[in-house]
């Protein structure tokens, strides 16, 4: 990973390289353009291990009322 890359892009770049869906959202025509420059690098190894020990399963908005629905989807692992 080159050091300059964008944080925004990164993150980006981390759910694409797991195969989540990224739809990042901005007004800032500037913004927009860094979004789709995630395709010219790849993280290491290293790179995705680091950001994934940043884990701790924890939930902004648990959404507790919902979690026994069977199509809660915060229920899946991921």
């Amino acid at each position: 990973m080159s050091s300059l890359q964008q944080t925004e892009q990164v993150l980006i770049r981390f759910h694409m390289e797991r195969n989540v869906a990224v739809i990042p959202k901005s007004a800032n025509p500037e913004r927009v353009k860094q979004n789709f420059q995630v395709f010219d690098f790849k993280l290491s190894k290293e790179d995705m291990s680091t950001i994934l020990s940043f884990n701790r399963n924890f939930r902004g908005f648990p959404m507790d009322w919902g979690s026994n629905h069977k199509d809660f989807p915060l229920n899946a692992e991921y």
